[in-house]
């Protein structure tokens, strides 16, 4: 390396050839060197509000949740909030969504709001109810649901989707201070992990915090925000678009949630849940508002990024890109994010106007048994990565999940473990998978071949790994970990034994 750049590759004999003069050298003692990663699913400014609040992302069982709400209601005054994030219902055997009646046990005097893993689900007590206005005649808003009970159509205390920005506005936050001391911690993590460039989905006021921190040379990676589609007129107004930047901070595109996700069981399919018949999951953005939107965003200048999972709303949001082709250029840019039951024969016209698939393959080995619950024999046919592969489309991983439960390393896992065994025929190769996982959805090149990471006079942005992927077994993927990130050909992060 010299000046931040690469200036050979090769063995270490090659590398000595014909240097003008010797330089530094390290004995990487078998250890592989890959490209920083991408990660492309992120909620930066989530993810730090929900660091000032209960982690719930390592508690798998009820009576662990109800023991933090417990102690947290003693230390809290009467009436104040209490917040927690990352449950996950099936991480503790349960098929039903909690209740409002649980929290209510444990802490009768303050509101109670708990978000999911995913994001997409809220759970709050009888108080918390009150707090935000839900009473009994409270209709559903577009695109979310007030879960009810049957008999007494009283809320249960569940929020889905788009019924959970009921309680935007209503919830005490941290500090502006606290909150960028949470997004610093939070970079250092990513860092940790190999990360040397991210997506992250926001909202135009969380936008605004990150610009700032952009401007002010506070965001040590190049970091993609795709802004909430709702908030689009406020971007125009000021004259950005898709690419404009802000020292690491770049606009991304506009996302649009389509449906909602398997653990919530609120992404809309063609056929209904395994569980219950009479339901199909949530239509979060109808297909007239999609194509409204890939309308819009061709004529302004953005990116349209499409959140589906279920097969109804991959192909509605594909329909909407193909429809709008028909009249317009190709918005540049565009993704689908999850696409957990993207199909190609339903999609295949969409899906032939170049758009990348972004997902978190670790969800094949978390979410395995709940898929077969929720999707039958459907689950056979989900992240099926072979067939996108096969048809040409460009993969890239993300999380989209608490940071503190995610690893590149077991979306590797994920990805390769399909290669073995019965499920062969839909998993990538180790190569494969290691490109989406370096792959940035919003950069990536139209020809394949013209992506390249590691090269004489590229910047220099790589990982040295604690072993090599090539030497292990599928199962041992998991296990590695990063020993050094390097960005512009200097230690971004060194880990200590």
């Amino acid at each position: 390396m010299r000046q931040g750049r690469i200036l050979r590759l090769g063995t270490n004999q090659r590398v000595r050839e014909n240097l003008p003069n010797a330089g530094r050298e390290i004995d990487l003692a078998g250890r592989a060197v890959v490209p920083a990663f991408s990660a492309n699913l992120e909620r930066l400014v989530w993810e730090a509000l929900a660091r000032s609040t209960l982690d719930l992302s390592q508690q798998h069982n009820i009576p662990e949740i109800f023991a933090l709400v417990e102690q947290s209601a003693r230390t809290k005054e009467k009436g104040e909030w209490i917040l927690g994030f990352g449950w996950n219902k099936h991480q503790w055997g349960w098929q039903r969504f909690p209740h409002r009646a649980d929290l209510d046990l444990v802490a009768p005097h303050h509101p109670v709001a708990l978000f999911s893993a995913d994001n997409r689900v809220a759970w709050l007590n009888s108080r918390g109810l009150s707090e935000i206005g839900i009473a009994h005649g409270t209709p559903n808003p577009s695109g979310g649901e007030i879960e009810r009970d049957p008999t007494t159509r009283s809320a249960t205390g569940i929020l889905k989707e788009a019924a959970v920005g009921l309680l935007d506005g209503k919830l005490p936050e941290p500090t502006r201070e606290e909150l960028r001391l949470n997004l610093a911690a939070i970079f250092e993590d990513y860092l940790s992990m190999g990360v040397g460039a991210l997506e992250t989905y926001e909202t135009f006021p969380h936008f605004e915090m990150l610009r700032e921190m952009g401007e002010e040379g506070l965001i040590p990676i190049p970091v993609v925000a795709h802004v909430r589609h709702k908030d689009r007129e406020r971007l125009a107004e000021r004259g950005w678009k898709t690419g404009h930047r802000f020292g690491n901070l770049e606009v991304g595109g506009l996302w649009l949630q389509v449906d909602g996700t398997l653990i919530s069981q609120t992404a809309l399919l063609l056929e209904p849940y395994g569980d219950d018949w009479n339901k199909h999951g949530i239509e979060v953005t109808s297909p007239e508002g999609l194509a409204e939107a890939v309308e819009w965003c061709a004529r302004h200048g953005f990116a349209p990024i499409f959140q589906a999972s279920g097969d109804a709303a991959c192909l509605n949001a594909l329909e909407a890109l193909a429809e709008c082709a028909k009249e317009l250029p190709s918005p540049p840019g565009a993704f689908l994010a999850q696409g957990d039951l993207l199909q190609w024969g339903a999609a295949k016209s969409g899906l032939e106007k170049g758009v990348t698939v972004v997902t978190n393959p670790r969800r094949i080995l978390s979410e395995r048994e709940v898929g077969k619950l929720f999707w039958g024999s459907r689950w056979k046919k989900a992240l099926n990565l072979r067939a996108w592969r096969e048809h040409g489309v460009r993969i890239a991983f993300g999380s989209d999940e608490p940071l503190r439960s995610w690893s590149p390393f077991q979306a590797l896992a994920g990805a390769v473990s399909q290669s073995t065994g019965p499920d062969s025929r839909l998993g990538l190769s180790l190569d494969e998978a290691l490109l989406a996982l370096c792959r940035s959805a919003s950069h990536a090149p139209r020809d394949e071949l013209d992506e390249v990471f590691l090269a004489p006079s590229l910047p220099a942005h790589f990982v040295v790994l604690s072993g090599d992927p090539f030497r292990m077994e599928v199962g041992e993927l998991g296990s590695l970990a990063v020993d050094f990130l390097f960005r512009d050909g200097a230690v971004a992060y060194e880990r200590t034994q």
